[in-house]
């Protein structure tokens, strides 16, 4: 019985490795991924805004490449990236593009732009950086800071 299990999670963590090693190899993955952490840190500026501010939200990848998030407050959606590269907020009714100048624009009228750092900077006053550690911390205009960190698991947790 025990050894069932054993084979159980030694298989799970074998497809676990394979699918990190598809997500690293994938060049396209990656593209999205800059765009998904813009997106991210929109939803937290949002969440930040919110009735709900003080909600901890925590994020996850599926196996079909869309991120799905849940906050406490009891908000949630999923981010949906169709073949032309928009992501649809389903949570938020929100639309989010890539320009030619590679700026992300919301369909709200919000721009996100990266500089050469590696902070991404929103035209509400949002900032995102990561840190030394890995971790995404995310400042509104206000100065109230969030800090979004992603576990071994690949779940991001933002509070």
């Amino acid at each position: 019985m025990k050894s069932d299990r054993n084979e159980e999670i030694d298989k799970m963590i074998k497809e676990i490795h394979e699918l990190a090693d598809k997500l690293i190899n994938d060049t396209k993955r990656i593209k999205v991924s800059f765009m998904k952490i813009a997106i991210i840190t929109v939803l937290v500026a949002l969440c930040v805004y919110s009735a709900s501010s003080n909600a901890a939200c925590t994020y996850r990848t599926d196996s079909w490449g869309n991120t799905k998030y849940t906050c406490d407050g009891g908000n949630g959606g999923t981010l949906r990236t169709d073949s032309w590269g928009n992501t649809r907020d389903s949570g938020t009714g929100l639309t989010y593009r890539k320009d030619s100048w590679g700026n992300t624009r919301a369909s709200d009228g919000t721009t996100y732009r990266t500089d050469s750092w590696g902070n991404t900077r929103g035209s509400d006053g949002t900032t995102a950086r990561k840190d030394s550690w890995g971790n995404t911390i995310i400042t509104d205009k206000s100065g109230s800071r969030t800090t979004c960190r992603t576990d071994s698991w690949g779940t991001t947790r933002c509070n």
